[in-house]
């Protein structure tokens, strides 16, 4: 089943493909197989065979091929729209760093069992991401928060922030490296990226924020910890081996996060001044090209301010911190 990525239409037609079953790491790289780089891909897997049926079974759930991996859910209304979501946000991030993540899957459940998470592993997926879509889309229309599958107001906008995450952890190969939130990167590094993959519906949210929450001193946006996980050591620890390990229980590790209340307030002003900083540096007009390069340069253990002294010439910016602190508030200050 192909649609095009500007009218998705969800409605319930079973297709079929065939797919190999030696190696499911190798024949997800499905953009190149299918040549439309315009158009979105979601199929169901008929009569899966081997690790595949094994996977199927240990989930009890449907695969589905889509562009860059599987969907694993009950309904294709679901899968479509996880799928299109992923298609959206990874496309951006391959044209931003000009790297690949690899194939993943993405699971409409709310937890793996070790048994699946093997097989996963057995079928060389590289990715995975729990995300309860079909649970949230229908708690959501019952409690009428939403009125449509893709409300505005749903949960479900969130998935693109957390594929975000895995995206970034795989593409530079900082798999197991607690360091930071998720990856070695800074904290606001590794959510910037996250919230560069979100839609349009969160973007003008975090925008809307943005505009109404006090603004952090750049000096301490660039150097503080995630506030989710900044005020209990315990907490702080479970979430970041949580995000570190790839297994994609995003779900798990914002439950974790919430135990804390005192930090939930910090953690949306620490978002709104992320994305605040991202049109910030977007202004210079080459945003995409400064958060690649960036990237690059957490990849060989740079700091920002040692990043900045390299690179400022090139993307227009102050050359130290105490200079664009400058910028920053001249910029907020009209935002």
């Amino acid at each position: 089943m192909v649609y095009n990525i500007c009218k998705i239409k969800l409605v319930a037609i079973i297709c079929t493909c065939l797919v190999a079953t030696a190696n499911i790491g190798q024949e997800l790289r499905l953009d190149a197989n299918f040549g439309f780089s315009d158009l979105l891909m979601v199929e169901k897997l008929d009569k899966p065979q081997g690790k595949l049926l094994e996977l199927e079974k240990h989930l009890g759930l449907s695969l589905f091929r889509s562009n860059y991996g599987l969907v694993a859910s009950k309904s294709i209304e679901s899968a479509t729209l996880i799928a299109s979501e992923w298609y959206r946000s990874y496309s951006l991030f391959k044209e931003t760093f000009r790297k690949d993540a690899g194939p993943g899957i993405v699971i409409d459940n709310f937890k793996l069992s070790n048994e699946a998470q093997q097989t996963i592993q057995d079928l060389g997926i590289k990715w995975s991401l729990v995300w309860p879509m079909s649970f949230i889309f229908k708690s959501e229309l019952a409690s009428q928060k939403i009125k449509k599958i893709d409300d505005p107001n749903s949960h479900n906008n969130a998935i693109a922030h957390e594929l975000g995450h895995l995206f970034l952890i795989n593409a530079f190969n900082w798999i197991g490296m607690p360091d930071g939130y998720g990856s070695p990167a800074p904290d606001w590094f590794d959510e910037a990226i996250a919230i560069y993959s979100e839609n349009e519906f969160s973007t003008k949210r975090r925008r809307e924020d943005f505009a109404l929450t006090d603004k952090y001193e750049l000096s301490a946006l660039i150097t503080m910890p995630h506030p989710g996980t900044n005020l209990n050591n315990d907490i702080a620890d479970q979430v970041r081996d949580l995000r570190a390990k790839n297994s994609g229980n995003a779900m798990v590790a914002m439950k974790v996060e919430s135990k804390d209340k005192k930090s939930q307030s910090e953690v949306s002003k620490f978002y709104a001044n992320v994305r605040g900083f991202l049109d910030f540096l977007d202004a210079s007009g080459e945003g995409d090209e400064i958060l690649r390069s960036l990237a690059i340069g957490f990849s060989k253990g740079e700091s920002f301010e040692s990043w900045l002294r390299t690179n400022h010439r090139r993307y227009s910016l102050e050359a130290d911190i105490a200079n664009l602190e400058k910028e920053w508030k001249r910029f907020h200050s009209r935002n």
